[in-house]
């Protein structure tokens, strides 16, 4: 350390220089991540089985557009402004095609198959009022349109607005939204819109994700910053802290953008993470230099600084290092954006602690011990604390096991569940076009069936009389609505072409064949209205069935699939092979990969750890003592979450771990302490007393910044954020509880234990 002290400011701009080398990068690593990345491994077999559903059948994202006129929906007016409103979005780069009233009607009237679709001009209203009345008792009738491209009611338009599949599209979709919404306001000024999907949320999230990391480092760190002033009084101290946990920042951020990897709504929470982590073994530094000062007040400042560095550096590294581990344990998640939480947390605070070195050695070279400022309040509070646990220690260990029953039971009743639309606050613009779309249009979000026969015939008419009944038990279900098929489809195109087989009858074999056939003919080069209409393959070997839901939680979406595939297994038998694909089956998997993080991080976490603590205590049984008050703080946690009725989801699956590595400093830092006075032959009494008064400091005003850090998380808008912050909030108070009351009572226990056995032998 004397080295350390002596070239202080060589170290310092070693520091500088590393920082100024990564900070490049931070203009990568700052631009949000849109894409499904976020959530799944690149070989995930579900986000594969994703991606050859769109090579197959094109993108299943798209916007649900209701717009309702201020007249009649059947208006020529109204109409007109229909046809140029599909077709200024139809413009939109990135979009593939705008299905409406409008396109539907012209293309039963057209059926001949035209590239793009038909095109749709003013001329395609009728043009007598006798003609349009006919004209819109046809699209009533045409159980196609009706309720899905009119409403229930017939107050509004339903525009289903189909996206382009690209690689890139997870990059172009801010801006499609962003026209989309330009083209709505300036088209439909005086109409009412709402619009809906899950590109909607999924960027409702993103842009929510995007302005919380400003808000997030801003308040953050003026947080931090009155906090460190109220306890320091000084700037020169403020800085230091501030530096060091601005470099650990710029270091984790800098090599997510070296690494080409970007900010995500899980990673947004990494400034605020570092910032309350690295300032935490910050804090045992001026604490052990005012320490030593006080101790040998003539000592040369060389001999002082490096002396206390030595005596903070050496539980700060253990601190660092198991708080790397439990950063490290999410590394076990099968979700991507919590994968790269860990790693990236663990480098920032491990450069948090490198840069703490040369920073406190700097700031604190030189100063006298009443610079160093002195807390009588802390003081006052942990001599009660201490007379608490020494002369109460039966009520204490009472209220303390009264705490983990309360909790352990608040615990059972915690779910596994995910909910993206319950992300946003309730008043979203989003939440409340969602709420009406399902009013108006019943559930409108597309749940992508493919199906593969054995024969290979996804046209015969026993596949679509298979497929007919699939759907109309599918349509039962309480959590769908109307799906959309080709048997549907070509049923009610018999009806208009040939006045047989219309809706509610069933479609012979007879007139499917006929029927088949001339579409076959119509469309040329072998291809049939099924494909022309994206509900079957290229080359005819695959056929797709689209099932309306809801937008629900991650749980209940996978129940309402494991029904269909039941349903779907009844009606096809053998004969094909079903099964449920897009965008949504993936969302459900999300449920699963929660509970696999949670798990497994967890585990992990505490089997590393307790081997970290074995290694540095040299005692199985000391560590596993030491475990004890680390796992009280989770417990809390849990029961918390059982009571106000949270769900374990994709963010706050990660608090666990986070919370074991912080907690876990407080206890090697006590730990330390403690060892060092039984050393020197110390009773239980005074070992308590050496500890609380050595670092009991320190870990109080952690606990403070912890909690004030943490705090600003509360403000965000997402409010799965907002559970994040109140948890950990939660779980810093109470590892300060396991620190004060837990740990001393079982070192007392374990005391104990080791002189009976000593007098046994």
């Amino acid at each position: 350390m004397k080295r350390l002290v002596t070239q202080r400011w060589l170290f310092l701009l070693v520091v500088v220089v590393v920082l100024g080398a990564l900070s490049p990068g931070l203009q990568t690593s700052l631009q949000p991540d849109h894409s499904l990345g976020v959530w799944f491994l690149d070989d995930d077999p579900n986000l594969r089985a994703y991606e050859e559903f769109q090579e197959g059948f094109g993108n299943d994202e798209v916007v649900v557009v209701r717009a309702v006129p201020p007249t009649e929906v059947f208006e020529r007016e109204n109409l007109e402004v229909l046809i140029h409103l599909s077709s200024r979005l139809e413009a939109i780069e990135g979009v593939e095609a705008v299905h409406s009233l409008m396109s539907m009607m012209s293309a039963f009237e057209n059926p001949e198959p035209v590239e793009n679709g038909p095109a749709l001009d003013v001329e395609d209203i009728p043009a007598t009022s006798e003609e349009l009345e006919e004209w819109a008792e046809a699209a009533r009738g045409n159980p196609l349109i009706a309720g899905r491209f009119l409403d229930e009611d017939e107050e509004g338009y339903v525009l289903v607005v189909e996206m382009e599949s690209s690689k890139a599209f997870d990059d172009m979709r801010p801006a499609i939204l962003e026209e989309l919404e330009e083209v709505l306001a300036s088209e439909l000024a005086d109409w009412e819109t709402q619009r809906g999907g899950v590109g909607v949320i999924y960027q409702a999230l993103n842009d929510l994700t995007e302005r919380d990391f400003g808000v997030f480092l801003g308040l953050g760190y003026l947080v931090m910053f009155l906090l460190l002033f109220w306890v320091f009084r000084s700037f020169r101290m403020v800085a230091a802290a501030l530096f060091v946990i601005a470099g650990g920042t710029v270091v984790s951020f800098g090599v997510m953008g070296w690494l080409g990897v970007q900010v995500n709504m899980i990673t947004v929470l990494l400034p605020t993470l570092i910032a309350v982590l690295g300032i935490a073994d910050a804090m045992h530094f001026p604490v052990a230099y005012r320490r030593v000062r006080l101790a040998d007040e003539e000592a040369d400042d060389q001999e002082v600084l490096a002396r206390a560095l030595r005596q903070a550096a050496i539980p700060c590294l253990m601190t660092t290092l198991t708080t790397m581990a439990g950063f490290l344990a999410l590394t076990a998640s099968s979700l991507a954006g919590v994968r790269q939480l860990g790693i990236y947390a663990a480098i920032g605070v491990g450069a948090a602690f490198l840069i703490s070195l040369p920073v406190m050695a700097v700031a604190l070279y030189g100063r006298s011990a009443e610079e160093v400022r002195q807390l009588p309040k802390v003081e006052a509070f942990l001599a009660a604390i201490r007379r608490w646990v020494s002369q109460r220690p039966k009520v204490v260990a009472l209220v303390m096991a009264v705490v983990v029953a309360a909790s352990a039971f608040g615990a059972t009743k915690v779910s596994v569940d995910t909910f993206t639309l319950g992300f946003l606050p309730a008043d979203h613009d989003v939440v409340t076009d969602d709420e009406t779309l399902e009013s108006a249009l019943g559930p409108y979000i597309p749940l992508e069936w493919i199906y593969e026969p054995v024969d290979k015939e996804v046209e015969s008419p026993q596949m679509l009389r298979r497929m007919a009944a699939f759907a109309e038990r599918a349509e039962g279900h309480e959590n769908t609505g109307r799906a959309i098929h080709m048997e549907q489809i070509y049923r009610f195109t018999a009806q208009e072409l040939f006045g047989e087989a219309g809706d509610g009858e069933a479609l012979d074999e007879e007139l499917a064949e006929d029927l088949k056939e001339f579409f076959d003919e119509l469309g040329g080069d072998g291809q049939s209205l099924a494909m022309a209409m994206g509900f079957a393959s290229a080359d005819g070997e695959v056929g797709r069935i689209s099932v309306p839901v809801r937008m629900m939680s991650a749980s209940k979406l996978a129940q309402t699939i494991d029904d269909l595939e039941e349903m779907a297994a009844e009606e096809f038998g053998d004969e094909a092979e079903v099964r449920p694909t897009g965008y949504l089956p993936l969302y459900a998997t999300v449920v699963r990969h929660i509970v696999d993080a949670q798990i497994r991080s967890l585990a992990i976490a505490v089997v590393i750890i307790l081997f970290l603590m074995t290694l540095w205590l040299r005692s199985v049984r000391l560590a596993l003592i030491s475990l004890i008050p680390n796992l009280f703080p989770v417990l809390v946690m849990l029961g918390v979450m059982g009571y106000a009725g949270m769900h374990v989801d994709a963010v706050t699956a990660v608090v666990a771990a986070i919370v074991i590595g912080v907690a876990i400093d407080d206890t090697v830092h006590f730990l330390h302490a403690w060892r060092r006075a039984e050393a020197e032959g110390v009773d239980w009494d005074g070992c308590l007393e050496r500890a609380m008064s050595e670092v009991g400091p320190a870990i109080s005003i952690t606990t403070l910044v912890l909690v004030g850090g943490f705090s600003v998380l509360l403000l965000a808008d997402l409010v799965t954020v907002v559970y994040f912050g109140l948890l950990t909030v939660v779980a810093a108070a109470a590892a300060l509880v396991g620190e004060f009351f837990v740990l001393p009572l079982l070192l007392r226990l374990g005391r104990a234990e080791g002189t009976k056995e000593k007098q046994g032998r």
